[in-house]
């Protein structure tokens, strides 16, 4: 071996070590971030304080890695080992000792021209400006000895049908909206309810969507084959289900609901149901104890009278909830995991949309189980002291809803794939989540007169070639639209180099290494 090839392979190790021992912010941390934590904590966000800039992270480090150590963020409650969901917010173990060993190491940021762009947001509404908003009347709310729950019954005035393609609740006063269900009245009948304080809404009917502690606003999955989404007929009204909670008497909101309607005459569009297909509204948790309560559907003796396709799930439990799961039975007696909350948290609910529809055959049912724990170990738990606590509608009582998303079954449906829907949808509606990717280079390491190859999607690039300094050796816009991979037509000297390739909505970056 010559001195360049030895001096390029203890650069190569060097590097390495580098990275085992201290990763940067630019090209380890700040994927990790701007995918799993960006999202909320923004401008606009959720959360108190941004994290969409080295700075920002900076100023948070330590706080950051005792939460993502302690499993406390980012809030994923869902287990993934059997079934995978859309929009994960769930950090590998090789992601959590990134963040641990960049914060041990003093928080270095590294080149900053191997950072991602940082995801981009709407700044007024998350899914743009809307073709339809309702709003609710200004309200007092008199939650003053018990939560309150009431029901306000608004007009669409549509003189036509329309297909929501997507929804976003918008709470008028975020200090005191727990949640609100939104659902269609097709009959335009169920009136406003702001008086007696217990309006759970009228869960027989179509349920459109949900803010929820948690809960982002969506647009249905959709391409140029199938077009999931709600029909909202003319004449209908929709009907919000507030829950305001005890504290926050006197307080004023006024929530609004933003809907997106396909194009009228649009074709491939799939209906989607909303309902609460597993309940239980009879069981109640005595003091001190743990105890697990069951649902099924349908009721014992009958079964789903048609195949459907499940697109996701919503449990809802209350305080003394710590884990739900849901499956089905076929009618030849094989089980269909249709997911398992096993980190249940009150705060951090809503729909968990599956990667690939879960296909129910004729004949299954379906059956829920969740375990409560009513002790003092719960740190949840609203009562002190400890007392029995069972089903009801104020957040001291307690809870077992599972809802479902559904669609009658269509052939192929199994070979949908919902995760490369929504991502396209994504990065086309003003990019929320923001995938960070590795490419594939070849040949690595890389002969000096030998051209660089890269499998990357088709797209419109702005390439960068950096040196273990950061020095910018190219700098190029590539428009790649050939069936075959990438190719960098210039050699480079034998060395560490690092490939950056931004397209408007992913930046893929690789390393590699460049001998005589």
């Amino acid at each position: 071996m010559n001195q360049g090839s030895i001096l390029c392979f203890l650069l190569f190790i060097h590097a390495s070590l580098s990275y085992a021992q201290t990763p940067d912010y630019s090209e380890h941390i700040a994927p990790i971030v701007y995918k799993n934590c960006s999202s909320c904590h923004r401008s606009g966000g959720i959360a108190p304080f941004s994290l969409t800039s080295y700075t920002q992270v900076k100023n948070h480090a330590s706080g950051i890695s005792n939460a993502v150590s302690s499993g406390i963020m980012p809030p994923w409650s869902a287990d993934t080992n059997s079934v995978r969901y859309v929009h994960e917010r769930a950090l590998t173990q090789s992601d959590v000792q990134k963040i641990v060993d960049w914060v041990n190491g003093g928080t270095p940021e590294g080149n900053p021209a191997l950072a991602p762009k940082p995801p981009v947001y709407n700044t007024n509404y998350a899914l743009g400006n809307p073709d339809l908003q309702v709003k609710a009347p200004l309200y007092k709310s008199k939650a003053s000895v018990k939560d309150e729950y009431v029901c306000y019954s608004i007009p669409t005035n549509l003189n036509v049908d329309k297909w929501v393609k997507g929804i976003e609740v918008i709470p008028g006063n975020s200090s005191m909206v727990h949640h609100c269900l939104v659902y269609i009245d097709e009959a335009g009948t169920y009136p406003t309810d702001t008086i007696g304080g217990d309006c759970g809404g009228p869960t027989s009917s179509i349920l459109l969507g949900e803010f929820t502690p948690g809960s982002i606003p969506h647009f249905f999955p959709n391409d140029n084959f199938n077009k999931f989404g709600v029909k909202l007929k003319a004449g209908a009204k929709l009907v919000l289900a507030m829950h305001y909670p005890l504290g926050s008497y006197g307080k004023l909101d006024s929530t609004k609901v933003n809907l997106h309607f396909y194009p009228d005459g649009s074709s491939g569009l799939r209906e989607v149901y909303a309902a609460s297909v597993l309940s239980n509204w009879s069981f109640c948790i005595a003091a001190n104890t743990k105890d697990t309560v069951y649902a099924e559907y349908p009721a014992a003796g009958k079964s789903l009278p048609a195949k459907i396709s499940v697109l996701g799930v919503f449990p809802h439990m209350h305080l003394l909830g710590k884990e739900m799961k849901t499956w089905a039975i076929t009618p030849t007696n094989d089980t269909i995991d249709l997911g398992n909350i096993n980190k249940y948290d009150f705060e951090w609910q809503g729909f968990y949309t599956y990667r690939k529809l879960q296909i129910l055959p004729l004949g299954s049912r379906i059956y829920g189980s969740a375990i409560y724990e009513n002790t003092s170990a719960n740190t949840n738990n609203p009562n002190s002291p400890i007392k029995q606590v069972c089903a009801g509608e104020n957040t001291s009582d307690e809870m077992f809803l599972i809802f479902f998303q559904y669609m009658l079954y269509t052939a192929n449906d199994e070979n949908i794939d919902i995760e490369k829907m929504v991502a396209d949808q994504d990065a086309t509606s003003g990019v929320r989540f923001i995938d960070v990717n590795s490419l594939n280079a070849f040949p690595n390491p890389i002969r000096s007169n030998e051209y660089l190859q890269i499998n990357a999607p088709n797209d419109t690039y702005a390439l960068t070639v950096v040196d273990v300094n950061g020095k910018v050796l190219l700098s190029q816009n590539i428009v790649h639209s050939n069936a075959g991979p990438l190719s960098i037509a210039q050699h480079f000297d034998a060395g560490i180099y690092f490939i950056s390739l931004q397209a408007s909505t992913q930046n893929y970056v690789t390393k590699v290494v460049v001998v005589e």
